[in-house]
């Protein structure tokens, strides 16, 4: 049972929730084609915990080739679809010219302007060269964390900024001056003079 929520949040069987996507392996030039499957409905059901939703079945008929869309090669009974997925295969055949022009990250493979990384400003991969190598802002922060020596000491915490490339200081150890006690504040709060309980005290 399928409970897609595209209809304002209620179960659905509009043609967007009945397409998959799946993708077949040319066997002469091994290139990723991308096919679309609609599903027919078989109508609103519940489960044994009566939560509604639509069922669906993928058509076992007619039972198609495919035509590779890279090379031509006409792939023989690969089951039912409904259409090549045109776009994707374009998507697909343009990650291949990429990667054979060396426009990925050589840690960890990401496609250069196709692929994403989290936590910067720009999320599409930005290659940058470090000692030879291609690297994703993620993969070239972490090297350059690597080679910035941390300047972390007992009384002090930093943590490395990807995006400046730096490390920055987070915590600082600061002792009360009333009970002596060390505890760790944030950068922007060293000023406090006094421990939580102190302060408190001194209010009374």
């Amino acid at each position: 049972m399928i409970i897609p929520n595209c209809d304002f949040n209620r179960p659905c069987d509009c043609i967007d929730c009945r397409t998959i996507y799946e993708h077949i392996i040319c066997p002469k030039c091994n290139f990723t084609n991308h096919i679309r499957i609609v599903r027919n409905s078989l109508g609103y059901s519940y489960d044994r915990k009566v939560v509604g939703g639509y069922d669906f079945e993928i058509p076992t008929e007619p039972i198609k080739d495919l035509k590779c869309f890279k090379c031509g090669f006409q792939i023989e009974k690969v089951g039912y679809y409904t259409e090549v997925d045109i776009d994707s295969n374009k998507r697909e055949l343009e990650r291949e010219e990429k990667i054979a022009q060396n426009k990925f990250c050589s840690k960890c493979k990401k496609v250069e302007k196709m692929d994403m990384v989290l936590g910067f400003e720009n999320l599409n991969v930005i290659l940058k060269e470090k000692n030879g190598e291609n690297l994703c802002q993620e993969c070239y922060a972490e090297k350059m964390k690597n080679e910035i020596p941390d300047p972390s000491t007992d009384k002090e915490k930093y943590y490395f900024e990807k995006r400046q490339l730096k490390w920055v200081l987070e915590k600082i150890k600061v002792t009360c001056e009333r009970c002596g006690k060390a505890r760790w504040l944030n950068a922007e709060n060293h000023w406090k003079k006094l421990c939580l309980k102190c302060y408190k005290e001194s209010k009374k």
